[in-house]
């Protein structure tokens, strides 16, 4: 019966919508000449490098808030119009691919959001470019930008490949070094793993767990955890796969929520990373730089 009324319910919105319709386009040019716009051509970001890292990042989206109301969600640069007269309060919010689906755009809950007021004059625009910043409650559990001298992660037991800090030449993307775990041999069982020589300690308490990191690669790969129980017993998680990105860097984003969750023997954690044999690529590559994992 519950069904029953939902479908009801649902063809009696598309019918009110379909019998609308011949009005939306004068009701729409209306209220966009009565309207102030606000326009955004860009994002920035700062860190303190030091204990933050990088401040390069991704961030293609605002979700827009006026007066505590969802305006929308636009992907940057955009001009919208606000059907408001006067000065009002303004959150600006942005946001991200997350695990490299374009079809999945949060929040960013670890960046501070922007909180203001605007005052909005029918016709005009608005133009105003955030400067956003991490917010202060989040701790930074693992950094690496691989400047240090010493690699923070290490090739696996058995890993066919190598993983090596390379500096110089157009390889890192930021800075002098940069990471490579690389896979070449003609065994198609074969593959290249690295993780984290230290495990890191999440909370299970469901807050966003988050790994930002910069790849460049010619072949596929897999983002990984492993699971430390208090026995010393390990089991890992696959948190995503990667695309090639046709050896251009790029930034992605991934959660470890779900998987740090799930885990019931420990909270502590080795990020991985794995390529599995492909014998159409001779010398299969993927870099890594400005590693964080943060929460």
């Amino acid at each position: 019966m519950r069904q029953f009324y939902l479908f009801r319910n649902t063809l009696i919105v598309s019918a009110l919508i379909l019998a609308g319709s011949s009005f939306l386009p004068s009701c729409a040019k209306q209220k966009t000449e009565n309207a102030a716009w606000l326009r955004v051509d860009s994002i920035h970001f700062t860190t303190t490098e030091a204990t933050q890292g990088t401040a390069r990042q991704d961030l293609r989206d605002l979700w827009v808030y006026v007066n505590d109301n969802l305006q929308g969600t636009y992907q940057v640069p955009f001009k919208v119009p606000v059907i408001m007269e006067g000065n009002h309060s303004v959150i600006l919010a942005p946001g991200i691919l997350l695990n490299g689906m374009s079809g999945s755009r949060p929040l960013y809950t670890a960046v501070k959001p922007y909180y203001g007021s605007m005052t909005f004059v029918p016709g005009d625009t608005i133009v105003y470019n955030p400067v956003f910043a991490y917010d202060t409650t989040v701790t930074f559990a693992y950094l690496e930008s691989f400047e240090q001298g010493s690699l923070s992660l290490y090739k696996t037991v058995y890993s066919t490949g190598d993983f090596t800090s390379v500096s110089g030449g157009s390889d890192p993307y930021e800075g002098n070094n940069c990471g490579l775990l690389s896979l070449n041999t003609g065994d198609a069982s074969a593959y290249a793993e690295a993780a984290t020589i230290d495990p890191y300690i999440f909370p299970k308490d469901g807050r966003g767990i988050y790994l930002e990191m910069h790849y460049k690669c010619n072949t596929d790969f897999i983002v990984k955890i492993r699971g430390v129980g208090a026995d010393g017993s390990t089991a890992d998680f696959d948190i995503g796969g990667v695309y090639s990105s046709d050896n251009k860097w790029k930034k992605i984003y991934f959660t470890l929520t779900p998987r740090v969750v799930e885990y019931s023997l420990g909270n502590k954690f080795h990020l991985m990373y794995r390529i599995n044999r492909n014998t159409d690529i001779g010398d299969q590559r993927l870099y890594v730089d400005n590693i964080k994992i943060l929460y």
